[in-house]
Formats: structure tokens, sequence, C-alpha cells
């Protein structure tokens, strides 16, 4: 049996990182004054509440009834019953990296995703859709839900293609059923959900879609003075409607969530629903680009935004994301007349037939789809089967060009806004768009470098401390904890939350500090948001380690009720109750470990010892064989499926896994007392001799070696 005292890290670095096609200044900045936005008084009225969209209804009954027709308000929904697009079952789907393959499948009005492997026939995981983000007009992604936490499942139903393949990212690194939907994503794709504090993904209520507060910001005091029956001037500074906004900040309403595709980081101070409609995007996030050639052909899935700034008709003053998109209305999105006769306002027929030459003018008639030449179709870089229009409004003339390759050279990232590119705060958000860019595409020199930028710059100044936290959880990644000590010490002091606490704890672990002053992190961590699993897993090793076997049971117990899809909560809550002796409580967390994670040897090993204790040989034998599958040279594995068929009278198959093991670890004294006994049964005595020889040098006091001693010289003195 083995236990583990492996530290779950938190998730410092949730943030969404690619590449942006270029850098730009916006016209969107905190710089930008003008009086009309600072009588809209729920931008800087942090006081005035959402009201949902329910009651927003009440007297926007047709508003309401339209904006159901619109892609925003299907973004995010439960399963459909009565309308299904995808075609179930799915086709199995084979991660080749991994070894696990996928299928979807219906069963009645319910629908599931499945995880098999082909080296295993007894691994079955299955999670039921909860959630379905996206309105299908690319593509549907499926959640699943448990204890309020969302998880982002494998496949992905490509409805402009018509096919099931993986969701975006799962043929880089396969996250299985583990990938977690943080606040962040759920800001773009719905309402405002009733979030638990400090732990990212745990959701206590969930709208379905967008909502009208997206964009018209929080209504409460809006619905008050309409109630109460106040005159209303020309314009209503009670809500903001973004029509009477400057450009830059009526851009921004739709760039909070159509200008991705770089490194997003949230100010500090921000959260991920911060964002009141009426302020400038720039103070509510820093983004910043990887600085590589634009691969032409290919655009990111939320380009719209960025995309249109590069056209000349939006240069030219003449046109916002309002001018061709009814924000109230999808049902207008799909026809090219609307469109097209909205270019029409500005270049009128007659007009483009001078304009263009006698040979392009059949191309410029009355019945001709601008669209489709001018904003055509493209291939999206960062989701496969799918394509979007491109936004950029211009004669096309450039030609695909091959994706580049941006794994290898220095990572040089270039700031989205005007305000990064000086002073210290953009140099802070600058050394951190490093680490996460370093972080989230496995560059440790990346990584490096953002430590030695924001070093520099913290040094010299007051402040920052979430940029000291990150810092410090970058050098606990670099293996430097004694270096991470006094950033995140200095973090804990200006802000003592969950995440810094546990990762000050680890650190103070990794640096020889005494037991006390971690578990008091943790403690603490716990105490400010009891739904952390991970920590109180953290918490329960250490209480462990310093034998306190109830209270660290307690904590294994708490976070497998909290977060039962943990794998290592489950994994230590079974080995510590074996350990315990209590078998009967021990089995269903070890078999919900090996169940969560079929790879984890250690698992396996220690479910096969107890079927053996439990006398269930048949399952410990299959345990201890999908071990050795898992980790052909490990000697515990080999070792243990060695004993069990030597036990149950099998030696001649039992030896060559023996020899396997103590080649692996000379120093494996159970597995030279048990391959010395398999060499007795088996006749082979010099074999025999060499094993209790060696056992007599790794383990002069084991009990068991007089046994064997004399077991041989009786076995000698017979021949």
């Amino acid at each position: 049996m083995r236990t583990r005292s492996s530290l779950l890290l938190l998730t410092a670095f949730l943030a969404v990182v690619g590449v942006l096609a270029a850098c730009r200044k916006t016209p969107s900045s905190t710089a930008e004054a003008d009086p009309m936005v600072a009588r809209f008084v729920t931008v800087s009225d942090t006081s005035v509440t959402y009201v949902g969209d329910a009651t927003c209804q009440t007297c926007h009954a047709e508003i309401a009834r339209t904006y159901q027709t619109h892609a925003m308000a299907r973004g995010f929904h439960k399963p459909e019953t009565d309308s299904v697009p995808e075609t179930y079952p799915s086709p199995a789907i084979t991660h080749a990296a991994s070894g696990y393959t996928y299928r979807a499948y219906r069963g009645g009005d319910r629908f599931f995703q499945e995880e098999t492997r082909a080296d295993d026939p007894s691994h079955k995981l299955v999670r039921e859709v909860t959630y379905v983000i996206g309105s299908g007009n690319a593509a549907r992604t499926y959640l699943a839900e448990s204890n309020g936490r969302l998880y982002e499942l494998p496949l992905t139903w490509y409805g402009q293609r018509g096919v099931w393949d993986f969701s975006p990212g799962y043929e880089i690194g396969n996250q299985r059923f583990n990938r977690i939907v943080p606040e962040r994503c759920i800001a773009c794709h719905n309402a405002y959900p009733g979030v638990v504090p400090f732990t990212s993904n745990k959701f206590t209520e969930l709208a379905s879609g967008i909502s009208c507060e997206r964009c018209h910001g929080p209504g409460a005091l809006h619905v008050a003075e309409r109630q109460a029956g106040k005159a209303v001037d020309s314009v209503d500074y009670t809500i903001v409607n973004p029509a009477h906004l400057p450009i830059g900040r009526r851009l921004d309403v739709c760039q909070q969530c159509h200008l991705h595709g770089g490194i997003e980081l949230l100010r500090e101070g921000r959260g991920a629903f911060s964002f009141r409609p009426g302020e400038a995007l720039d103070a509510h996030l820093a983004l910043f680009a990887l600085d590589a050639p634009e691969t032409e052909g290919r655009i990111p899935v939320s380009s719209q935004a960025e995309r249109m700034q590069r056209s000349a008709c939006f240069k030219g003053g003449q046109m916002d994301c309002a001018t061709c998109h009814d924000p109230h209305s999808g049902t207008k999105e799909n026809d090219a007349a609307h469109f097209n006769a909205t270019c029409q306002t500005c270049h009128a027929l007659p007009t483009l037939e001078t304009q263009v030459g006698a040979a392009q003018k059949a191309n410029h008639a009355a019945a001709s789809n601008c669209i489709s030449c001018h904003m055509p179709h493209t291939e999206a870089v960062d989701a496969p089967h799918s394509s979007f229009t491109d936004h950029w409004i211009r004669v096309v003339r450039e030609q695909p060009t091959a994706p580049q390759d941006t794994t290898a050279g220095a990572v040089v990232l270039k700031p989205w806004f005007a305000k990064d590119l000086e002073g210290t705060a953009g140099k802070v958000y600058e050394g951190i768009a490093y680490l996460v860019y370093g972080q989230q595409n496995a560059r440790q020199d990346a990584m490096e470098d953002g430590v030695r930028r924001l070093q520099a710059v913290l040094g010299e100044t007051e402040g920052y401390d979430e940029a000291r936290f990150l810092v410090g959880f970058a050098l606990m990644r670099l293996q430097r904890p004694s270096e991470a000590v006094p950033y995140l010490e200095a973090a804990v002091e200006a802000a003592p939350v969950p995440e810094r606490l546990n990762t000050l704890a680890q650190a103070y672990e990794q640096t020889g500090r005494p037991a006390a002053d971690a578990q008091r992190l943790y403690e603490q961590a716990i105490l400010r948001q009891p739904a952390l699993a991970s920590i109180r897993v953290n918490l329960g090793r250490l209480l462990q380690a310093q034998g306190n076997l109830a209270g660290a049971a307690e904590q294994y117990a708490r976070a497998v009720e909290e977060q039962p899809w943990l794998a290592q909560a489950q994994y230590n809550l079974g080995s510590l109750l074996l350990q315990q002796g209590n078998a009967g409580a021990a089995q269903p967390a070890l078999e919900a470990a090996v169940q969560l994670d079929p790879t984890d040897m250690q698992a396996r090993g220690n479910l096969g010892t107890l079927y053996a204790q439990t006398g269930q040989t048949p399952q410990a034998r299959q345990q201890f064989e999908a071990a050795v599958r898992v980790a052909p040279a490990d000697p515990v594995a080999l070792g243990n499926l060695g004993a069990l068929l030597l036990n149950t009278g099998d030696p001649a198959r039992a030896r060559p896994l023996l020899e396997r093991a103590v080649a692996a670890n000379p120093a494996y004294v159970d597995g030279a007392v048990n391959l010395a006994m398999a060499c007795g049964q088996t006749g082979d005595l010099a074999c025999a001799e060499a094993q209790v020889s060696r056992l007599g040098q790794i383990a002069p006091a084991d009990p068991r070696l007089p046994q064997l001693r004399a077991a041989v010289a009786g076995a000698r003195g017979q021949r």
C-alpha cells in the first residue's frame, strides 16, 4: 500500500491565452472624457444592483420576445429535448496521446458523454450533460455539473460541418472530465450568476443566456424610478443605453466579450463580473498579444471587434457594431439582403459602378452579395470545423498562408491598450502576461522572463499585491520555493485570501518551516472558504504526516463530500482508511479514485491490496495487472502482482515479475522476500539463496530473514 503527498495548487493563472492578429490602440480608453458618460449613474455607482431579465420583461415584452431569436439569448442553456440538432450517438473518438475514447449519446430525455479505454475494458466513466454553451450556429459545447461546479466535456458538436470532435484545446492536452469552467468563461456566455467566493467555478445559481443587463448595466435604479413615475428627460440616465455612449465606450460594451484571442488579465481589484457598460474596458482588463506573424486566411473566433477596427468604414467614423447587428433580435442575422442593404446606405450602387470600373461592374449589381466578397467566411484559428465572418471590411487580396510556428524563439508580447505601453502599471501587467503565457503554453523561458520583469518593477514600488502573489506562485511552479516565500508573505499580509494562504503554506512546507506554520495557514484558508476541497486535501496530508490520522481522515472526507470528482481526495481518503484497517469504508473511495484516474498506478495498487486483504482475489489481480500495464517498470506494481500470484499458487508466473521488481529497485525488501520464496517453490535454490543474501544486506533485522534462511537450509538438506 502506498500513500502520497502531492500538493494541490489552485488555479492562479486562469486566463485566456492565444494569438491576437495584431496589437492596436483602440478608441476605448480611460482617458476618454465625455460628460454624458458621467451622467449615467450605474457606471460609477456600484451600489446599484441587478434585477434579472424577468423584471425587464415586465415593461419590455416585445424586445424580450424578439431577443429570444438572437444567438446571445441562446448562449447558455439546459439541454433541449424537443429540438436536438446533434446526431446521436456520436462516433467513438479517440485521443491518441492519452489513450481515452469518447462517445456522446442520448438516453431518453437525457444526454451523456462516456469515456473508455481500449487497454482497460473495465474502465467506463460517464458524465451527464447539464448545460450547453453555444447557440449552435457554429458549435455547441457541453458542461457537466457537480455540487455547483461546472466542467467542460471533451466532445463538441460542430454544427457548421455537422460533425463531432474534441472541444477546442482537447486535441492538444486531454483534460478529460476535469476541465473547469471558470467565472470568466461564464461572464461571456451567460447572465450574472450566483458565485461562491474564492472558488473560481462554483455557482449557486445560473441563468440562461446573456442578459439584458450585460449590455445595459444594473437595472434596479431604473426600475425603481420608473415604478415611482419619475419623469425622464431625452435620455434616461438611470440605465445605460449604449446608443448614447461615445464610440469607444459603445464599442467596449461589445468588446467585453468580442475582443479575445490574446492574453486576458483582470486588473487588480476586478472580478469576472465587475465590468459595467459605460465604463472603459481598459479599466477592467489588460490584454496582451503574441508578437508573431499573422496567419492570413484564419482568424480567432472572437475577432469581430479587432477586425472591424481595421476597416476603412470604421475608421471613417461611419459605423460600429450596431450598424449591422440588431442587439435585440437575431431574425435578420442570416439574411444577406439585410446586410447588403446596410452596406448600400453608404455605398450606393450608382456610385460603386463608377468607382469599380467595367471589369467589376457585374459584381456590384443590386443582387450581388457584398459580404461574401468583402467579409468572407474564414476558418477559425482556435476552433476546429468552424468558420466565421471576417469583420475586416476590405478588398480581399491576401492569399491564405500556413499557420506560423509560435513555439520556437523568444516570446515577445505586446499590449493591446495604450495605457499598458508605459508606466509602472503597464510593466506590472506585462510581467504577469509573460507568466500566464509561460504557464499556459509550457514555456519555462516565458515564465522566467515574467518573474524577472516583475521582480524589477516590484522592487521599486509598493502595492500590486496580486502581482507579488503571482511571482510567488510562478516561483513555486519553477521549483524555487525559498525565493517564493517573501513574495507570498507580502501578498498574504496585504490580503489573506485562500489561494494565497494555500500557496504560502506549501512554500513553508517545502522550505522546512515548522508544520504548525503551514497548518495555521491551511486552516485560515478553509475558514475563509470551507468549499475549497483542494486545500482540505493539503491540510489532511499535513495532518497525516504529523500522525493526526483522525484529523486527516476528517479533512479528506469533507473534501470528498464537497468535490467528489477530485481524484486526489478520494485516493487519500481510501488509502488512509485502508491503513487504519477500515477496508469497508476504504473500498468505495479507492474505487472512485481508480474510476476518476484509471492510469493512477498507486490507486490501483492500493485498491488491489484492499481486494486481496478482503478475499476478492479476481478483483485484486485485475487491479494489479492494470497497475503493471500503467507502470511496467515500477517495482511495487510488479511486486504486488508477483506476490498475489505467489500467494495463489502460481510461483512460475510470479517469479519473472518479482525479478523485474528487484532489478528495478535492488533495495526492495518485500520484492526480495517474495522472489526468494518464488525461487524456492520453483526449485531454484541458488536463486533463493541469492535473494536471502540480498535481504541480509538490505534488511538484516527483517523478522522474515531467519525463516527464509531456515527454509533454504532445509531444502538443501533434503537434496
